[in-house]
């Protein structure tokens, strides 16, 4: 069973030390936090224009995390791009829908 006091010393019983580790558990908790609300936020380095030369990323400042979120609006983009021609009511001129010319000379 265990002892209601903490340590050898039996006048300190160990509910009168939670409300104070509860406080420093919750400041220690909350430091962090703090600093970081501070802080800028950071920003995808996947996710913004490339001023390098072929608008390669900037591999230094990649981090594993900054994968996921990238691939997801990518692929978000893309989905729109081809939702709005699905949806337009323009005429398929693309070359691949009229017959080639090779195609008409035969017929």
């Amino acid at each position: 069973m265990l002892s209601p006091h903490l340590g050898s010393t039996p006048s300190r019983p160990v509910t009168r030390w939670i409300p104070l580790l509860t406080l420093a558990a919750v400041a220690l908790g909350t430091l962090p936090s703090l600093a970081a609300a501070d802080a800028p936020p950071r920003v995808n380095p996947l996710l913004r224009e490339s001023s390098l030369p072929y608008y390669l990323p900037p591999f230094d400042q990649i981090k594993d995390e900054d994968f996921a979120p990238a691939f997801a609006q990518g692929m978000a983009e893309q989905l729109q791009e081809v939702d709005a021609i699905a949806a337009s009511e323009a005429p398929d001129d693309t070359p691949t829908s009229r017959p080639s010319s090779r195609a008409a000379r035969r017929a």
